[in-house]
């Protein structure tokens, strides 16, 4: 069901906070300081099966990944004599399974105690306000255990369930993206035989999941170039890097999106949470600016671009004054306007 007019959308069960920068070109704007959004991608070694039980990294990894509120899953889809795989031989989709099962097998793992312990307070205890906890309790239980799927697979969860998931973040929790790492040549001639396989599997096991090809090689060797010797490579070999994709991908896949504040010495970036009303995106910048909110004028990035400035943007009608129910949309520039809430008053 859609949300009602002014009200913010359901958020699925999951907490923003996740690294690489992301730029944000300002168009019209210059010799000004830039401050961008960012996206903070943390590398965690890989993981082999049984690491639920602590084969290998073990606990260690997926202490790791509960860290994280997303997880990129790069999966290797190229043959080299010189890099061992820790399966014996080169299948990613049955590599996305592995990871996929021991995922789960944490959370079951993890759930048991945490019903146990509800067990004891809300069932033969005495603090029965914790009843309904444990009755979502084991219904997560009956999903991850019982049906063997990821808590992400199901859609219908309520804002109480919601409430009870974001308390105990599991792991099949959280978003995932797959990046199928690729030689060089393959990536670059946008051709590699587990790549419809890949797709085919994440399409049935995980609708609407992202499948991002992508050359570690590749992006190493961009790295080591200058802006210009990149630029260059990039159009002769008729591909470009595919990082800035995926940063924007990981950012969508958190509920995540920004606005813009500009004044004559600084255009900052800030990040909120898809769905964030105005009063809540002017507390990111101090909790002055909530407490206080008065109003929000608002232009889009859009329309400024369109227009070439603040003025022109006035005069064309497209500068808005808006309201604390005012759900802030994604690349808003943003001017508010509040009181100082306790503010001594001035003597007369």
């Amino acid at each position: 069901m859609p949300p009602k007019k002014g009200e913010a959308p359901k958020q699925p069960p999951l907490i923003g906070r996740f690294g690489t920068s992301l730029k944000i070109g300002i168009v019209g704007l210059p010799n000004v300081g830039k401050v961008p959004a960012f996206l903070n991608v943390v590398d965690i070694a890989g993981l082999v099966k049984g690491a639920h039980s602590g084969q290998g990294l073990g606990n260690a990894f997926l202490s790791h990944i509960s860290a994280c509120d997303g997880i990129f899953h790069m999966t290797r889809a190229f043959d080299d004599e010189d890099i061992i795989h820790v399966e014996g031989n080169v299948d990613p989709v049955r590599d996305i399974e592995i990871i996929h099962e021991e995922l789960r097998l944490k959370d079951e793992e993890m759930i048991g105690p945490f019903i146990d312990k509800l067990e004891k307070t809300a069932v033969r205890g005495s603090d029965k306000k914790l009843k309904p906890e444990y009755d979502i309790m084991l219904k997560i239980k009956n999903w991850i255990v019982e049906e063997k799927k990821h808590i992400r697979f199901y859609h219908e969860w309520n804002d109480k369930e919601i409430e009870v998931l974001n308390k105990y973040l599991f792991l099949t929790s959280k978003p995932m993206m797959y990046l199928v790492n690729l030689s060089e040549k393959d990536y670059i001639r946008k051709k590699n035989k587990w790549l419809l396989k890949i797709k085919e599997w994440v399409d049935a096991h995980d609708p609407g999941a992202m499948v991002i090809p992508v050359s570690g090689a590749f992006e190493s060797k961009l790295l080591d170039m200058e802006e210009e010797e990149r630029t260059k490579h990039c159009e002769e070999q008729k591909t470009q890097s595919v990082m800035t994709k995926i940063i924007k991908t990981g950012y969508a896949a958190l509920q995540l999106e920004y606005f813009f504040t500009a004044g004559p010495d600084e255009v900052r970036a800030w990040t909120i949470r898809r769905g964030s009303k105005a009063p809540q995106a002017a507390g990111k910048i101090h909790t002055d600016f909530e407490k206080g909110f008065i109003m929000a004028e608002v232009m889009k990035f859009s329309d400024f671009k369109e227009e070439g400035s603040e003025g022109a943007v006035k005069a064309a009608g497209k500068y808005r004054q808006q309201g604390r129910n005012y759900v802030v949309e994604d690349g808003d520039i943003i001017f508010f306007k509040f009181n100082t809430p306790n503010a001594p008053k001035k003597k007369p």
